[in-house]
């Protein structure tokens, strides 16, 4: 997990007092690698788009020996090539992976909204010889999210992804789940009061306003494919203004 995560499932363990951990399960390891595919066709992505634009450049390279350019400018222009190679590629497949990624995390996403109603029986069960506490749905939802299903994706990747690929391809998948968790839990206190011990009919509302999120998450997956694609289209961007004149410069000298 990175910092950010780790910070809230601090922040969420000491406001709330109830240690989140405890709710990891057998098996959800495994159910979430079933759901997120994506994580088995990042190296399949790498190499396509790492060997096209390298045998652009290399196709490049033979043309301009055939014209004659300097053996010099010929080495330069295969050494800035292929580093454009590498960071145009990886942009392009940060992004498709990205968007890949959220598609995968909608299953986990409604695996996390069915989990939190189970959870919650077990919180109320807690909260009764607590009388006057209560818990904020959201919370609990933040709660499960960043100290259950992040590190369980988390491990799952890890499980499906060589070693070399599984830290970028981690936080790809695991800062999706955190923007869907945050986008999402707000909703759920705007429509149902604390969890408590008390039979007081808000965790019926707690039920139904989890049901109703699913119906939510679809809308939401554009804002976060656009969140999580920043990344890839700053190193894009930077392929492009900051190497492809450098190619020109050579091209022109040489």
């Amino acid at each position: 997990m990175n910092d950010k995560i780790e910070r809230e499932v601090e922040r969420l363990s000491s406001q709330t007092g109830i240690n989140f951990v405890k709710y990891r399960r057998p098996g959800l390891v495994e159910k979430i690698g079933n759901l997120i595919g994506f994580a088995g066709s990042v190296r399949n992505l790498l190499a396509g788009c790492y060997g096209i634009l390298l045998f652009i450049v290399i196709v490049l390279c033979v043309y301009f020996i055939l014209q004659g350019m300097k053996p010099l400018g010929v080495g330069l222009f295969f050494c800035v090539g292929a580093f454009f190679s590498a960071s145009a590629g990886t942009a392009l497949v940060t992004m498709k992976v990205a968007e890949k990624a959220v598609r995968d995390t909608i299953g986990v996403t409604v695996l996390l909204l069915d989990f939190s109603k189970e959870v919650r029986r077990d919180v109320s069960d807690l909260l009764k010889n607590k009388p006057g506490e209560g818990l904020a749905p959201s919370d609990l939802f933040k709660g499960l999210s960043f100290s259950v299903f992040i590190p369980a994706i988390s491990q799952a990747v890890n499980n499906k992804v060589v070693s070399l690929l599984a830290k970028s391809v981690n936080f790809i998948a695991c800062n999706t789940m955190y923007h869907f968790t945050n986008y999402l839990a707000p909703q759920i206190d705007k429509t149902t009061d604390k969890i408590s011990g008390m039979d007081t009919g808000a965790e019926g509302a707690f039920d139904r306003s989890v049901d109703d999120l699913k119906y939510k998450i679809e809308p939401a997956a554009d804002s976060v494919i656009r969140k999580i694609k920043i990344p890839g289209k700053l190193l894009l961007t930077f392929s492009i203004i900051g190497l492809l004149p450098i190619l020109l410069i050579i091209f022109l000298l040489f």
